[in-house]
């Protein structure tokens, strides 16, 4: 019941992957492109809303946060930090660079009834060439595990500006 009322407000499965589809259309095809050095900063929509964070570590991985809201179970506050491993390698473009990602999860609900649960995240990135942006979406299944336990679901289209 609770991840129908999550998926109500927050995902809407079809519309997503049209976005995903339509931003990842613009792609043009392969060339080589600066991996990103300094931080990522910008925003997400869908569960959660909010401001994106990446911060590259190596050549393979990076730290990303999303601080922002949820309407699930009335406006609340909602905190996510996930590390990821890029494969770069998997969809070859002639201009930019695209990388699948995924890993490891957590997250925060900040309400009058505080949750904390874990996930696995999933994504897609298209990194701009000639310009530090960044465009990606991606899925998070997962669990709650405070106070009780229940199956989640996130999933976000967003935009990045690296520094």
């Amino acid at each position: 019941m609770a991840m129908k009322h999550a998926l109500k407000y927050a995902l809407k499965p079809r519309a997503l992957l049209v976005a995903a589809a339509l931003s990842l259309s613009v792609i043009p095809a392969r060339a080589e492109v600066t991996l990103p050095q300094g931080f990522g900063l910008g925003f997400v929509l869908g569960a959660p809303t909010g401001i994106s964070l990446s911060l590259p570590v190596g050549a393979n991985n990076s730290f990303n946060g999303t601080l922002g809201y949820q309407l699930s179970h009335g406006p609340n506050i909602v905190a996510f930090a996930d590390y990821v491993w890029h494969r770069r390698d998997l969809i070859p473009v002639e201009t930019g660079k695209v990388s699948v990602y995924f890993g490891p999860g957590a997250s925060v609900l900040l309400s009058k009834d505080p949750e904390a649960s874990i996930h696995a995240v999933v994504g897609i990135d298209y990194l701009f060439e000639g310009v530090p942006l960044q465009t990606f979406f991606e899925i998070g299944p997962g669990i709650t595990i405070l106070p009780d336990t229940r199956a989640t679901a996130v999933a976000g289209l967003g935009l990045r500006y690296f520094f």
